[in-house]
């Protein structure tokens, strides 16, 4: 154990040399900064104070077009008329070296937490930051806070408002970021994607980008996040372990266990559903003994919710209640698997107790099906089987299918089957059995 916290501690010395090579933190000042790098500073001061070219025109007195000209590095202006622009956006026309090194040591320790996946600490930091906004946003480190920012605030769950901002203005800031940072943000603009639009295309993203991912610990995220955008699919199950297990590969060589006992709870669920269930239980001993040996409260979580997981393919649905008594639930699927095995044993009125706890808690939804998942076993148990029922059944079996979401499907076309069975529409109970093994013979 000494050793691995010393290997530990030397890695994230490392990093942080790392950090200064390659982060390039930039000071900048009027005589320095190329015209480009200043015009997008202007631009991007402009855009988030939602002030028009005409606006600061009229501010100004400088005519729009040459503001604009300005703003797309066309032309230097000199002090005279760059004075009143930045005056009207609240930006320095020097910038003070000192917030420079101020945020320059900020910036390090919070993209290594980030990294070390020290989420209490990084959220810590990031609401100091964010309450310094106009200190450091303002500074020549323009860049660096607003990736950081977007950085932090992606791997934190931090309200969609904040990622949204955030990710708005790293993004017009691609174009003048050096090849590090637009290495460290196209890692993120994939966690971005899969939250705000689609795994799917999230993972196009970051394959697309992976290839110029030079950086040993955001090249294992990105093996890490292919492998999570997909690990749900039932026709890419080997092709996301394999994701995994690289990613899993690069964290323990540069001694990023954290990280690396993430991947493996990941592709725990692959062993799961390819019902590869000797692999599952090594790996499951392993991340749940790691996980209590440190303390890491999350991944204890993450790993108990695979165990259920498991429960729920081999239908063992006591199990299933006995193991998620065992922590509190944080996340919509948690309720899901609750609800579904206290629903499948009949066991409504502590069902019920599970959707009054469900609404009280509010909890994280990563994926929409979830919801109506939820929805859907919420009517079950407080209104009983009826046609409403069976039509809002079929839309979320006919939603997992299109989805190639193996573990929803699993539970739901039994489910749908049972209910057009009791009411004898046998051809269709059959026609969905069909599905459910055309869906096992896809598998791989």
């Amino acid at each position: 154990m000494a050793s691995v916290l010393l290997c530990k501690s030397t890695l994230q010395k490392c990093v942080l040399g790392a950090i200064m090579l390659v982060t390039e933190v930039a000071v900048l000042t009027y005589e320095i900064c190329d015209n480009r790098f200043l015009g997008k500073r202007i631009f991007l001061a402009r855009k988030l104070s939602g002030m028009t070219l005409r606006e600061l025109s009229r501010i100004t007195g400088l005519s729009h077009s040459y503001i604009s000209r300005i703003e797309k590095g066309a032309v230097r202006p000199g002090i005279k008329s760059l004075r009143p622009i930045m005056d009207a956006l609240d930006l320095p026309v020097y910038s003070d070296g000192e917030i420079a090194q101020e945020f320059q040591a900020l910036y390090q320790t919070l993209y290594t937490k980030v990294l070390f996946v020290d989420y209490t600490g990084a959220r810590a930091l990031y609401a100091k930051l964010k309450s310094r906004k106009s200190r450091y946003a303002n500074s020549g480190c323009f860049v660096d806070y607003y990736l950081v920012m977007l950085m932090t605030s992606l791997h934190t769950n931090a309200p969609k408002d904040e990622i949204e901002d955030f990710y708005r203005a790293a993004q017009l800031l691609y174009d003048v970021m050096t090849p590090r940072q637009q290495e460290l943000f196209n890692v993120e603009k994939a966690l971005y994607l899969s939250r705000i639009k689609s795994k799917q295309e999230a993972f196009e993203h970051l394959l697309k980008c992976l290839p110029r991912v030079e950086d040993p610990h955001l090249r294992g995220i990105a093996y890490y996040s292919l492998g999570c955008y997909i690990s749900g699919d039932h026709t890419r199950f080997t092709e996301a372990s394999e994701y995994l297990r690289k990613a899993q590969e690069i964290f323990e060589e540069h001694a990023n266990f954290q990280r690396s006992n993430r991947a493996k709870a990941v592709r725990q669920q692959t062993f799961i559903h390819m019902h590869r269930f000797e692999l599952f239980e090594e790996s499951y001993q392993e991340t749940l003994a790691y996980a209590k040996q440190y303390g890491i409260l999350d991944l204890y979580y993450f790993t108990k919710m695979n165990l259920a997981r498991y429960y729920i393919v081999v239908e063992d649905y006591n199990a299933v209640i006995e193991t998620l008594d065992s922590f509190t639930g944080q996340e919509t699927w948690y309720y899901v698997m609750k609800l579904y095995a206290y629903y499948i044993l009949n066991r409504y009125d502590e069902g019920r107790e599970v959707l009054a706890q469900y609404d009280r808690e509010n909890p994280i939804t990563w994926r929409p099906i979830e919801e109506q998942f939820i929805a859907v076993l919420e009517y079950l148990i407080t209104k009983g089987r009826d046609d409403y029922a069976l039509k809002r059944m079929k839309e979320l079996v006919d939603n997992a299918l299109k989805r190639h979401d193996f573990l929803v499907i699993s539970m739901t076309v039994s489910l749908y089957g049972s209910m057009l069975k009791d009411l004898r529409r046998y051809r269709e109970a059959f026609e969905y059995g069909k599905k459910w093994l055309d869906v096992l013979k896809t598998v791989r």
